[in-house]
Order: structure tokens, then C-alpha cells, then sequence
């Protein structure tokens, strides 16, 4: 079945995404997409952050150190992965190797719903000047903004 109409037209792909043998999807909360079109699935799983072709084969999966409680990912233009960590409160980025960068706020530590970050980050965004928004919508209830 197809949606939309001229060159936005989309067609739905049954079972994108071939996992290893024994592998299971878990809750999928995010996915991205990087400059390589790189697929980027974001899950709250034994095996936290895959990465699939365009075609669906597997690349590569990392984050299973670090990563806890996926949310919200986000791939800017250097192919870093920015992932949100809801139940962790941190944000967390990565090259496009899986090595872990940079860290914002202080994992397993809740800001108060004063406001201070972070409680329960849902995703984040970056402008063009390199800013980022951070949105810290289920305890806070507010956009943090970053330069």
C-alpha cells in the first residue's frame, strides 16, 4: 500500500531490518538516520542502539555498556549519535564508532521539577548555530536550551 502523492510517495517494506540470529527487537522508541543513510534503531533492549543499511542488513550494534532506557536519537551533521536516556536523565553523545563523547547530565541523578535538568529527557534538537534543545517533558516539563 502506497502514501502520499508525487515525489513524496511511500510504500511500506514488511520486516525491515534483519537481526542477528537469536537477536529480539525490544521496545523501539527512536530511530535516525545518518549522512550514509544509515538506519539507526534506537530500542530498549538487550542490544540497545543497531544499525542497519538502507536495504535493512545489519551493520553493527554498540551502546550495550552505557545505554539503559532508550528515548529519543538524534544524528547531527558530523554522523554523532545523540541519544536520550528518559530514566537516566542524561543525554549521551557518540562518534559514529560508538565511542562514548560527551555526557549532559549526571546519570541516575533526577533534577527536582524546579526545573533543573534533567527529569525524564524525552529528545533533543540542534539549530543550525550548533545549539541544542533538550526537551525534559515528563518531570519538568520545559525545553532546555544548550549553546
Amino acid at each position: 500500500m502506497a502514501f502520499g502523492s508525487g515525489k513524496y510517495t511511500y510504500e511500506v517494506i514488511p520486516n525491515f531490518g534483519k537481526l542477528p540470529s537469536g537477536w529480539e527487537w525490544g521496545w523501539i522508541p527512536g530511530v535516525a538516520c545518518d549522512s550514509k543513510d544509515n538506519v539507526y534503531v534506537y530500542s530498549r533492549s538487550e542490544h540497545p542502539l543497531v544499525i542497519f543499511d538502507r536495504d535493512g542488513n545489519f551493520l553493527d550494534s554498540w551502546g550495550e555498556d552505557v545505554l539503559e532506557d532508550a528515548h529519543g536519537i538524534y544524528i547531527d551533521d558530523e554522523d554523532n549519535v545523540w541519544c536520550t536516556e528518559r530514566e537516566t536523565h542524561c543525554i549521551r553523545k557518540f562518534n559514529n564508532r560508538g565511542e562514548l563523547e560527551l555526557t549532559i547530565g549526571t546519570p541516575h541523578q533526577q533534577g527536582a521539577n524546579d526545573g533543573d535538568p534533567f527529569r525524564l529527557p524525552t529528545d533533543l534538537a540542534m539549530a543550525a548555530d550548533g545549539s541544542l534543545f533538550i526537551s525534559d517533558g515528563y518531570g519538568n516539563a520545559r525545553v532546555h536550551k544548550y549553546t
